[in-house]
């Protein structure tokens, strides 16, 4: 789901309206286009999930591999949302996002307003993929439950929701926001500086960004250091022979 975030950024940093470009279709209908783009991912994300479900359902008189469904699941949502969100670029979004007084053009909130219906989107495709996650954990916990094994608990749908946000859209929004802020604020010295200074000072900023992104993405997972036993030495061993350096 990461490299589906990223293509997002990709798309709203190309697509980028041009100054004083104009919509190509009426506003109502961008508008109307980007809220039947949320509701299609979640109506795509409901049927596919219903679809698994069925077919892979133990207690259905012919149950069967979820074969193609799979693959639909792995890659029909990113092609729907990446391309909706190109569609809606193509269309005018930008543009229209750039038409808001005050806020289309400030730096990076101008790009995340271009991202809202990809984000809302996504959002709306994990909500509804929920059930098929509970189902996932549910047998899991049946396998464990038979073992003698401690049986995590179920997560609720808000927890698997924030989970995705977590680690899949903050994990490179909060560094790529970072770097299309700084470079926001630096090409507002166009034309007061020379340009060779302005290209120095954005691969600058986004060099610090990386350098200091591990210590960002601590922040944005909630992780903590991982208690003293088995695992840890065996970790602490092998990054040791392979000479790894590591923080709590």
């Amino acid at each position: 789901m990461q490299i589906l975030v990223v293509a997002g950024f990709a798309v709203v940093m190309t697509l980028t309206a041009a100054d004083g470009e104009n919509p190509s279709v009426p506003s109502w209908a961008l508008v109307a286009a980007a809220c039947a783009y949320v509701l299609g991912a979640y109506a795509a994300a409901r049927w596919l999930v219903a679809r698994a479900l069925t077919r892979t359902n133990p207690s259905s008189q012919s149950p069967r591999p979820a074969g193609w469904t799979s693959a639909l699941l792995a890659h029909g949502g990113g092609v729907y949302l990446v391309g909706g969100l190109v569609g809606l670029m193509l269309a005018g979004w930008g543009c229209l996002v750039a038409r808001i007084p005050y806020l289309g053009r400030a730096p990076l909130l101008g790009k995340l307003l271009d991202l809202g219906p990809f984000v809302l989107g996504l959002l709306a495709y994990w909500w509804a993929m929920y059930p098929l996650e509970r189902a996932a954990r549910t047998r899991r916990a049946q396998y464990l439950t038979a073992a003698g094994m401690t049986v995590p608990a179920m997560w609720s749908r808000k927890q698997y929701l924030l989970f995705n946000v977590r680690h899949h859209l903050l994990f490179v929004a909060a560094p790529a926001g970072t770097i299309i802020l700084l470079l926001d604020l630096i090409t507002l010295l166009d034309g007061v500086v020379p340009e060779a200074v302005v290209a120095a000072a954005g691969l600058t900023c986004a060099g610090a960004v990386f350098l200091a992104a591990p210590t960002m993405i601590v922040h944005v997972w909630a992780t903590r250091p991982l208690a003293n036993g088995p695992l840890r030495g065996r970790l602490e061993n092998a990054c040791r022979r392979l000479g790894l350096r590591f923080r709590q």
